[in-house]
């Protein structure tokens, strides 16, 4: 394992246009270093199988960027729904929408090519929405899946030229899970109104839980008890009890916020480099 010396490159972050990922993280992982990689880490499965090869052979720590998985309101929801504060979960439900390309008027950019960008919304945004599903309930076994480009065309800024959108606007999904729940699943790059919201549900036999990234230091969680005139939501505000959120603020409800969870991504790879233990 390539050690961290104040005079060798010991991690490369890779943050590259989608398209040279994979090749820039396996040409680093065969000179010995550990890699960040942002997302998406390949634009085809055989490609990212490639790469997961790539890095077991080198010996070294790898990262995505999936840094929502590192809000500590987050770890939180995913350790009570291990621990069966809301019962046995049965189903799922999540969306991840923003705006960014609702405006049939915004230009033509290179995440339209699939040769350069990969997939659309799938690739820039519901991969984070799978990767906080797959920690609340577990590998996917099947979908039942559809997406739709909303605007065919735009057009290249500075010209009267337009030119195709490749990849996809829209995307949706009927979900079984191995565990054999159920979940739905749709993510929008042109969701008019929408910045960053990432939003998930959790049913469970006893109670639910829900969580809203536009409000990214709130829990929402409904126990079942005996005593209905008490019945309804609880907030739950991030705080000190919600590690590392501490390490920021020594008081619950001030908020951390998106460069915080990078940091907390940041600070979780170093230790596993550092301890050998996984990111």
């Amino acid at each position: 394992m390539q050690p961290l010396g104040a005079g060798s490159l010991a991690i490369v972050c890779v943050t590259t246009l989608n398209k040279m990922h994979t090749e820039i993280a396996i040409a680093a992982l065969e000179a010995g270093k550990h890699v960040r990689c942002e997302k998406p880490m390949a634009l085809t499965l055989d490609e990212a199988r490639q790469l997961q090869a790539a890095a077991r052979r080198s010996g070294c720590r790898t990262i995505v960027g999936y840094n929502d998985l590192a809000n500590p309101i987050y770890q939180h929801a995913k350790k009570l729904v291990h621990e069966g504060a809301i019962g046995r979960p049965v189903h799922f439900r999540g969306f991840v929408h923003e705006d960014y390309q609702a405006d049939p008027e915004t230009a033509w950019t290179w995440r339209a090519i699939r040769a350069d960008a990969g997939l659309g919304a799938l690739g820039d945004l519901g991969c984070h929405l799978v990767s906080l599903m797959q920690g609340l309930m577990g590998p996917v076994a099947t979908v039942v899946a559809d997406t739709d480009t909303v605007h065919k065309t735009r057009a290249v800024e500075g010209s009267a030229e337009r030119r195709p959108v490749e990849n996809e606007d829209i995307a949706s999904a009927l979900i079984r899970f191995e565990s054999g729940r159920t979940g739905l699943f749709s993510t929008s790059r042109s969701a008019w109104g929408r910045k960053s919201r990432i939003g998930w549900e959790v049913h469970g036999t006893a109670g639910m839980i829900c969580f809203e990234q536009e409000r990214m230091n709130e829990l929402q969680i409904y126990q079942n008890t005996a005593d209905k005139a008490m019945d309804g939501f609880r907030t739950i505000l991030a705080g000190p009890a919600h590690p590392p959120y501490g390490s920021f603020c020594p008081a619950p409800g001030h908020q951390l916020g998106f460069n915080d969870l990078k940091t907390i991504e940041a600070w979780n790879f170093l230790k596993a480099i550092a301890g050998g233990g996984h990111a």
